[in-house]
Formats: C-alpha cells, structure tokens, sequence
C-alpha cells in the first residue's frame, strides 16, 4: 500500500513539475561528518541555483529504505549496494591515520601497529559499536588495543580534538584533506596497513531510486552533487 502510495506521489510530482523550473521539497539523508564537512558546504551553492527547492537533511548513520523513509537521495559509506538502489561512487573512502605536529613532537611518530597501543586515540562511534582499529600484519588482521583519549559520533569533533593535539585520529581521507594540507594534521605512515575494515572495497556511494530520479527535483539535485563531490 506505502509503496503504491509513493509510487502515485511521484507520479503526481514529475506531471506537476514538467513545466516549471525544479522546486518542492527534497529529502537528503547523510552520515553526519560527511554532511558537515563536504555536503553542506555544496548545498550552499544548490540552493542558489535552484531556489525553489526546499531542501530537508537529516544527519544520520542509521540505514534507511529510501522508498519506505521517503528520502529522495542518501549518502552512505560502506560497500556498493546490490538491491534495486542506484548507486554512485562519490569516494573511494580510504582511511588515514593523523595527528598534529605538536602531538607528534611530544609523543613521537609511531612506525609500526605496535607501536600504536602507547598512544592516544581519537575514536569515532558508530550508530551501534564503537568503530575499533584494525591492523594487517603477516598473521591477516587484528584489532589493534588503542586507548581511547575521546570518543564520538562526529567527525569534525575528532579532528578537532586531534588539532589540538590530543591524539591519533583514523578517519577518511575527505574529512581530512584540508587539514592535512594546511598543516594542522600530518598523515602518519605505518609500516602495516591500519584501518577500520578487513579489507574488501568501500566506498562514499550517492544512492537513489530509479524511478524518482525522472523527477526534476532529484534529477537536478542528483547530478549537482555528483558534480561537486565526486572525486576525479
């Protein structure tokens, strides 16, 4: 019945829409640093080149059904979906370990995963588990015993915090760009690869329904964002 019901909805949308410039409202969901550090910022522009639309985000790293949630896109990390979900790679989501110059002038830069257990770590949680640090070594990969120094769900609080000094931080690579360039981070390298999978490809995938995509509004939305964050 919901389904019937969106599928009318939509129908009603695209008919109404054919005519006139892209507006209504448009629904996001996004993981919550993603949002606020690259999302957003784009949105800024959107919204002056599409006035009409009114745009609804919600900051989140629950999963979500985008026909049954009436979410029109989604921005989610994790490997690429196979249902009937469209899904389009904005990053390949690598992720590095960092720290300020500070930090690593007092604590020293660490060589290797064993090394990293005498350090502070920067944690990130996620919508159910606190997200452990895995390390590859000749054995395949283990979790690596950090001692946590700060824990959240927000990105740009963690990095923040590593800023300051506090501590490593393990998080994507997008999150930490601009702070890597500026030189308020520095990227370490360990001998062994450290992240928080057990390998297999991931991913910063946009995700939308097929069907909705005929509608201005997503369609618009879809290929601005793809635009703007997709990397090269």
């Amino acid at each position: 019945m919901r389904a019937g019901l969106a599928q009318l909805n939509d129908a009603d949308e695209l008919v109404g829409q054919r005519s006139r410039m892209p507006s209504g409202t448009l629904r996001i969901s996004s993981m919550p640093s993603y949002g606020q550090l690259l999302l957003m910022p784009a949105l800024q522009n959107f919204c002056d080149r599409y006035p009409d639309i009114v745009l609804d985000v919600h900051l989140s790293d629950a999963l979500v059904d985008l026909g049954r949630d009436q979410i029109d896109i989604a921005i989610r990390g994790g490997r690429q979906p196979q249902d009937r979900v469209v899904a389009r790679k904005l990053d390949p989501n690598r992720f590095i370990l960092a720290a300020s110059p500070q930090y690593l002038a007092q604590k020293g830069t660490p060589r290797s995963l064993d090394d990293l257990p005498a350090h502070s770590a920067l944690m990130y949680r996620g919508p159910n588990v606190l997200i452990k640090w895995q390390g590859l070594d000749e054995d395949g990969w283990r979790e690596i015993p950090v001692t946590p120094a700060f824990i959240s769900n927000d990105g740009a609080s963690l990095i923040a915090m590593a800023c300051k000094g506090r501590g490593l931080v393990l998080l994507s690579e997008w999150g930490l760009k601009d702070y890597l360039r500026r030189g308020d981070l520095v990227q370490v390298t360990l001998e062994q690869p450290v992240s928080v999978g057990r390998g297999g490809e991931s991913g910063i995938y946009l995700l939308y329904l097929q069907t909705r995509y005929q509608i201005p509004k997503v369609r618009v939305a879809v290929e601005f964002l793809i635009e703007r964050l997709a990397a090269p």
